[in-house]
């Protein structure tokens, strides 16, 4: 093994120790406990999750004859249990005379809540009306006197009314509605009960870059969860740049994460440093013929490939390798100039970053007065092909007016 590969090795294998599931920016939930694992929503499945170090717990709510909630999926225990018959008509003490597929106890929200011990943050989905009351009597109570921390519950599910009476019960609680299509007016439903983000569930049939776009522009977090945890389902999500993805297999997606993560810090690290950019900065890269030096007024105007767009496309400095892979495959030589956004803000235009054609990565687009003047060029640098086809920078000139 050669010394960058080991180097890369062990990088992975820390990350991999330490790595609390967040990947990049996104939180990892165990679906259910550890589900893909161990029996859903069971003592086995939660612990597990703990010992695997996961930042977040789903399980879900219902409420039995005698007032207890209890913690399954299905509102009949036939699925799960050896048992047969609803929740709703059996007592907790009927319900822990039945078994888990494992031969385990069945729980209920305070059992979970002893085995998670306040080591990760929960999501409750509420499965049923009338249950706002009770979880925001436990939750109160487990915070004031269990060492449980506001800041670690959160609340999901279809019931749209009753998880707007829970935050009206227990403010501090993160509302996370979900939705199985792309709701109408989705932005301003959220707000109207004060939701805290959206979870969009079975995502092959309701994501939308545009509303993924229009959350994110309001201050709201994007949830996902999709029965598909293949690697390139979950490189989607991590493209799209959602804030919390569920999975049954937590480990396993924190791999994809980790490993991603580390492809593209050392992509971004490397390109950058080979052509002297800011990974954050913005770049406009055009072939050299439409450079004009000697126009200290005006060295750049609109170009052909962004008529049509009605904007100016510029790169972060991070984006800038697979711009020119893209768009100058047949250049061998340009001119990529770095732009200050507030400079061209006093220039009458705008920087505004956004998706091309609502799909992909987000790239920093200039909207309002189409030009750069040379005011706003902080750095220009002449780029060229190498002789593998390789983009370096063989010239770096600071600007000066």
């Amino acid at each position: 093994m050669n010394n960058n590969k080991l180097k890369i090795f062990l990088l992975l294998s820390t990350l991999l120790i330490n790595f609390k599931y967040t990947g990049a920016n996104s939180m990892i939930i165990a679906h259910r406990g550890c589900s893909g694992y161990k029996t859903e929503n069971s003592k086995n499945a939660f612990k597990h999750a703990i010992d695997i170090n996961v930042e977040a717990v789903e399980f879900d709510i219902h409420k039995c004859k005698s007032g207890n909630l209890i913690v399954m999926h299905d509102a009949d225990v036939s699925r799960t249990t050896n048992g047969t018959g609803k929740i709703q008509d059996k007592t907790l003490e009927e319900l822990k005379n039945i078994k888990l597929k494992d031969d385990s106890d069945i729980l209920t929200l305070e059992d979970v809540l002893d085995i998670l011990d306040a080591k990760t943050k929960i999501i409750i989905d509420i499965k049923e009306e009338g249950v706002a009351q009770d979880i925001a009597n436990i939750i109160n109570f487990y915070v004031k006197n269990k060492n449980w921390n506001t800041e670690q519950f959160y609340a999901t599910g279809f019931l749209h009314y009753e998880l707007k009476h829970l935050k009206e019960l227990c403010n501090f609680i993160k509302l996370i509605p979900s939705a199985i299509y792309t709701p109408y007016k989705c932005v301003e439903s959220l707000k109207a009960m004060g939701a805290y983000g959206i979870c969009l569930i079975n995502i092959e049939n309701c994501f939308s870059y545009s509303l993924a776009k229009e959350i994110k522009e309001n201050g709201l977090q994007l949830w996902v969860w999709s029965p598909d945890e293949s690697e390139l389902a979950i490189k989607k999500l991590i493209d799209a740049n959602v804030d919390a993805i569920m999975v049954d297999y937590p480990d396993e997606i924190k791999k994809i994460y980790t490993t991603v993560a580390i492809q593209d810090k050392i992509k971004k690290e490397t390109y950058a440093k080979s052509l002297n950019l800011d990974p954050n900065k913005c770049y406009k890269i055009l072939e050299y013929k439409y450079y004009n030096p000697d126009n200290k007024q005006n060295p750049v105007t609109i170009l052909p490939i962004d008529i049509e767009s009605g904007f100016i496309h510029m790169s972060f400095g991070s984006q800038v390798e697979n711009t020119l892979n893209k768009f100058f495959k047949e250049i061998d030589k340009v001119i990529i100039l770095e732009i200050d956004p507030n400079l061209l803000k006093q220039n009458g235009s705008q920087v505004i970053v956004e998706q091309n054609n609502n799909i992909g990565n987000y790239y920093p687009h200039i909207y309002g007065k189409q030009e750069i003047l040379s005011n706003a060029i902080t750095n220009i640098i002449y780029a060229i092909k190498d002789i593998n086809g390789t983009w370096v920078h063989k010239i770096f000139v600071s600007k000066t007016n």
